[in-house]
């Protein structure tokens, strides 16, 4: 059935014995084979945790855990959709040996994927609070450990995702097997701080068990091994990137940290709260961060996305 389909959508395609040699083996497989390893490792730094929860404490502190391991793992699937969109324009200018293209796209993925995981994570470090007392309500006296994990975890998913860019450059322009045994490494280190610290600091340990580690191979290493592989100097990337992303969050959680004891407590005021820091933080970034050519760029972009026609039935 594959075969028949291949030769239905490419009736040019020529398939023969010959073409199934030992370099090509070698072509096919020295890029899958990296990728799962990318994928296992990814697994590895993020699904490991309950287990040695579970392993060391008991399943009551996974109770604890759980409900904070859905609102991050919710948040990271809600902001990271953009680099999986990218790929594919990555290894096209790899190919195409279109290293200004590759730069922009560093730069301008990097700093769109902060924008939309920035505003949140701030949301999450300073509305955990009040967000577990209107969500879990009777429960959340007994979950109050919840909190703390958060506020930890949003962290390194801003990280994860402001780094998302860079990995998928470092994946998609021949640096495949770099980022495997980074990452590799990275959920080994997480998996041994989070066994060491779980019983010193609880929770709260496996959770800077998660954090340390990701932070400090995607800032020391795969951001700057990106920028290396676009040409870029780390500073002028971090510069035009990474800060014009940042600074409006700095504004947005002090009038957060001001005014999140003013809301009712229910659940809608948390969620409108957190859509009014959201809110600020796109007029800051929009207004004042970024200057007037890419203010000129994102709403050439957004009224084309806006105004593109549905595809016709076929």
């Amino acid at each position: 059935m594959y075969r028949r389909n291949a030769y239905r959508i490419f009736p040019e395609l020529s398939i023969s014995p010959k073409l199934f040699c030992r370099h090509r083996l070698r072509e096919v497989t020295g890029f899958s084979v990296y990728a799962s390893l990318i994928d296992w490792a990814n697994k590895l730094n993020y699904q490991l945790d309950t287990v040695v929860i579970g392993a060391f404490i008991g399943s009551g502190a996974v109770a604890v855990w759980a409900p904070a391991e859905r609102i991050i793992s919710g948040t990271q699937r809600l902001t990271n959709q953009l680099n999986g969109v990218l790929f594919p324009t990555i290894v096209d200018s790899d190919v195409t040996k279109q290293q200004d293209r590759l730069q922009q796209i560093l730069l301008q993925g990097t700093r769109l994927s902060l924008v939309m995981v920035v505003p949140l994570t701030a949301a999450l470090i300073l509305l955990a609070d009040p967000l577990v007392h209107a969500w879990l309500r009777d429960k959340a006296a007994s979950v109050a450990g919840t909190i703390p994990i958060i506020q930890i975890l949003s962290i390194s998913v801003a990280i994860r995702v402001g780094n998302a860019t860079g990995t998928t450059i470092l994946k998609g322009a021949g640096q495949h097997r770099m980022l495997a045994f980074v990452n590799l490494g990275t959920g080994l280190a997480n998996l041994a701080m989070s066994i060491a610290l779980i019983k010193p600091f609880g929770l709260p340990g496996v959770a800077y068990g998660t954090l340390i580690p990701i932070a400090l191979s995607a800032i020391f290493i795969l951001y700057p091994a990106a920028c290396r592989r676009v040409g870029l100097p780390v500073g002028e990337a971090v510069r035009h990137s990474v800060l014009p992303a940042l600074w409006p969050a700095l504004i947005v959680g002090l009038v957060l940290a001001v005014t999140r004891h003013i809301s009712s407590g229910t659940l809608l005021a948390v969620v409108l709260q957190a859509s009014g820091g959201g809110l600020l933080y796109l007029a800051l970034f929009f207004a004042i961060a970024i200057g007037r050519r890419d203010r000129a760029l994102y709403t050439a972009k957004f009224v084309e996305l806006v105004g593109r026609r549905p595809l016709a039935a076929a």
